[in-house]
């Protein structure tokens, strides 16, 4: 692998660490404020549930006080006849599209349900729930037991959908009544979950974004990384152009100035043409070039006998050297 590639290895590499740790924490973190907000918004839906149903709880009762008997024991037809405007009066206690107040007594038996009159007269002891929890006997309980707030599914009035519901009872002395009023859970459900849709949906968003960040640090750093490549790549072609002219000028120099040195130790050049000496001067420079780049030492009188060889000029010299002691004799 080459040395660009690891550094850019390590450039990207961090980068995708980080992010993805950044994403881990964020992911968490969301989670666990997405969790913390449904706990507080569903707490406090719940606690302004409490407070109205022990508000309508207390009006009811509030209105019953003239109807219920005293102490001292009265004549049965009027201790019915009470009964009967109390639970007429507590029927007409709606509020809401879905708020109303039913009566059982000790035994289970319906005594007033305003939104669901058929039940009147029936006995629910053995009613259970989907769970198989017994939901009349678990309200007597709580009546019994001083009342309060209990949970239990029950079927909405206006949808005919069983939805949980939260419910307030108490126990109506000295009939042995219990009162009790409630109200539905499905709009805190829908809340809660639109409340983790919203959540899904930032959690989303954010894997997304660092997402792109990871893919555009990735493309810079490698786009970064092609052009500093690229300008390298230019720099030392303009250098080596810049010192082409330079560097053929010094062989060219050298190989000249040891040809001028072999001359004077031995005459070589007085016996070569011009067109014999441009050509050992080529092949000198080619020579010279040869030895700085292998960085050997190679004696001058060997690096032009060689040129010569190569040059092809020995046969040339040798011609011209006859004619020249010919032409002496």
């Amino acid at each position: 692998m080459q040395l660009k590639a690891k550094i850019t290895l390590l450039a990207v590499v961090p980068l995708l660490l980080s992010l993805m740790l950044i994403g881990v924490a964020m992911f968490d973190q969301q989670l666990t404020l997405g969790h913390q907000t449904r706990a507080v918004v569903r707490e406090a839906y719940m606690e302004a549930r409490r407070a109205e149903l022990r508000h309508n709880m207390d009006l009811a009762l509030s209105a019953l006080q003239s109807e219920r008997p005293a102490d001292a024991p009265g004549p049965a037809q009027d201790d019915a006849a009470q009964q009967r405007r109390a639970l007429r009066a507590l029927g007409l206690m709606n509020y809401g599209p879905d708020g109303y107040f039913f009566v059982y007594d000790q035994h289970g038996t319906v005594l007033m349900h305003s939104r669901q009159p058929e039940l009147m007269g029936r006995n629910l002891w053995d009613l259970t729930d989907d769970d198989g929890q017994p939901t009349i006997q678990l309200l007597l309980a709580k009546a019994r037991a001083g009342g309060g707030f209990i949970e239990f599914p029950w079927r909405k009035p206006s949808s005919g959908q069983t939805v949980p519901k939260l419910g307030y009872v108490t126990l109506l002395q000295p009939w042995g009544w219990m009162i009790g009023t409630g109200l539905y859970l499905d709009d805190i459900q829908q809340t809660l979950s639109a409340l983790d849709e919203g959540m899904d949906r930032n959690i989303r968003t954010t894997i997304g974004w660092l997402m792109a960040v990871a893919a555009g640090g990735t493309v810079v750093i490698s786009i970064s990384g092609l052009m500093l490549n690229l300008s390298e790549h230019r720099e030392a072609d303009a250098q080596l152009r810049l010192g082409e002219p330079h560097s053929a000028l010094a062989l060219r120099h050298e190989a000249h100035v040891a040809l001028q040195r072999q001359d004077r130790r031995h005459g070589i050049l007085l016996f070569l043409p011009s067109r014999c000496r441009r050509k050992m001067l080529v092949a000198g420079v080619v020579h010279v070039g040869l030895r700085r780049r292998r960085r050997g030492a190679v004696p001058a009188s060997e690096a032009l006998f060689h040129a010569l060889a190569n040059a092809d000029c020995q046969e040339e010299a040798n011609l011209d050297a006859d004619r020249q002691v010919a032409a002496t004799d």
